[in-house]
């Protein structure tokens, strides 16, 4: 099955964001041992994980193993979107094990960040 999150800081306020660098992994960490596909950025316009059109597969349908500092592009967020890719984990680093970090160009910007623990799958 697929799974899927919904989640929002309590008495957070979604924001805008323009010139996000899209990381995969980002340049600060390690990068996961795993295969990504079909990474998809889109706006949110439903409720939960329901209603959603698909959105535009920010890899062109290609498929990476992440590699440290790969920067996709650039993009303008927006104040609620869903993100979406497969992941395969192909096994664990000793460290944090970056997946995806989008980012106005430092560590502290995540907009979001995504790694495994360190020794986890």
């Amino acid at each position: 099955g697929k799974s899927a999150c919904y989640y929002r800081l309590a008495g957070s306020v979604p924001v805008k964001s323009s010139n996000v660098h899209v990381y995969a992994p980002d340049p600060w960490y390690s990068p996961a041992n795993g295969v990504v596909t079909k990474l998809a950025y889109e706006e949110f316009k439903g409720k939960l994980h329901t209603e959603l059109s698909p959105g535009l597969d920010l890899l062109g349908g290609s498929v990476f193993k992440p590699a440290k500092g790969r920067m996709l592009g650039k993009i303008d967020t927006t104040s609620e979107y869903k993100l979406s890719f497969d992941l395969v984990a192909k096994g664990t680093t000793a460290s944090w094990g970056s997946i995806l970090h989008f980012t106005t160009g430092k560590d502290s910007s995540r907009i979001p960040g995504l790694w495994f623990y360190p020794k986890t799958l």
